[in-house]
């Protein structure tokens, strides 16, 4: 039997700082050792066990019996805007403090030891979840692109995972070279392929959030990428990418990310973002047209081999570990699910944008 109504992981960073939770904000907290961690998470199982054995059949939150149990009903006694950093530490690393007022700081690390159980019956992540949503963007922007606090090699070990995709995807029979990275709001998807741009990847992100106050925002692209169901749609925005990428060769990974990316209430980079993605809208049309001719996979091969031929700093970027050169990522790719306005009891399932990209996928086999 294993845990399963609480994340392991979080459970490991959270659930012992629970224990060192003072009432009074000003009294010392030192930080737990790995040990004093892997003990909180043994001590939250035997409960599990314990728990389940005496409640057959419960359909309880455990983790939240475990904390009364503790005796912890501990109540909001910080202020939102402490609270705020806590969170925007623990999503974003210890680069988030570099935006707070000096006055603060000390403060600030202090309570980046205070449990996030301050919020004690919900979830961390949902807590997390429900905090962020009310940041003002500046702070979350800047917390974005803050310094990346990696202390166990989390994007080594990601790059070997993707690499590790790619080899399969040489060696193997697969449908598309496309895999998908699963994980609650809050906790640092995005930030990490930003940091695959800053390892050398060229990637190509696109945020297809429809609505809500998340970070990074919507990309300029979004609704013309989502509002066609046709099936060149998304063949077009592959090879409109790959051709944009081949005609700026002396960029590097992190300023063609930088490009993307409409920050806060940088009014110049949303400028650039709006540029960088009105220039694909209009390389998408112009496949579009062409594709669409009798010659349409003739075309379409053409157009493909051109972006490999034209981009030899791509495909001969030096990253001596790693395979990953480009990697296009849909964030927020729950949005490719719904189903558009033609689809209808005959054809529910075939005009998924998802299916849409993910057949132009198979066009692009490269081994």
């Amino acid at each position: 039997m294993d845990v399963m109504d609480v994340d392991p992981l979080s459970l490991l960073k959270f659930t012992y700082k629970y224990n060192y939770y003072q009432e009074a904000t000003n009294k010392e907290v030192q930080e737990p050792t790995d040990k004093e961690f892997e003990d909180a998470y043994e001590a939250y199982k035997e409960f599990f066990y314990k728990y389940h054995q005496d409640n057959p059949g419960t359909t309880t939150d455990c983790y939240k019996e475990y904390l009364k149990a503790l005796g912890k009903q501990v109540g909001v006694l910080l202020s939102m805007a402490l609270l705020q950093r806590v969170i925007g530490v623990l999503c974003y690393g210890e680069g988030y403090i570099s935006e707070l007022p000096e006055r603060q700081t000390n403060e600030y690390y202090h309570i980046t030891h205070i449990s996030i159980f301050i919020y004690p019956f919900e979830q961390p992540w949902y807590a997390a979840h429900n905090i962020i949503s009310k940041l003002p963007v500046e702070s979350v922007d800047a917390a974005f692109f803050g310094a990346y606090y990696d202390p166990h090699d989390f994007i080594k070990s990601i790059l070997e995972d993707l690499d590790s995709h790619v080899e399969n995807w040489i060696k193997e029979t697969m449908y598309a070279n496309y895999t998908s990275v699963t994980q609650a709001s809050g906790m640092g998807k995005s930030r990490m392929v930003k940091q695959l741009a800053e390892a050398g990847v060229y990637v190509i992100y696109c945020c297809l959030r429809l609505s809500g106050s998340g970070y990074p925002p919507q990309s300029h692209i979004t609704k013309y990428l989502l509002h066609s169901h046709d099936d060149l749609h998304f063949v077009a925005y592959f090879i409109a990418c790959l051709n944009k990428l081949a005609d700026t060769p002396d960029t590097n990974s992190i300023d063609w990310y930088n490009q993307q990316i409409s920050r806060g209430n940088d009014g110049a980079s949303q400028e650039n973002a709006r540029e960088f993605w009105d220039d694909i809208r209009l390389r998408m049309e112009k496949l579009k047209r062409s594709l669409t001719d009798g010659n349409a996979s003739a075309s379409l091969r053409q157009s493909y081999e051109r972006a490999l031929r034209t981009y030899p700093n791509i495909r001969n970027i030096p990253l001596p570990k790693n395979i990953l050169r480009i990697c296009f990522v849909f964030d927020e790719a729950r949005c490719l699910l719904p189903i558009t306005e033609k689809s209808g009891s005959e054809t529910a399932d075939k005009n998924l944008a998802f299916y849409n990209m993910r057949r132009a996928l198979v066009h692009f086999d490269d081994k």
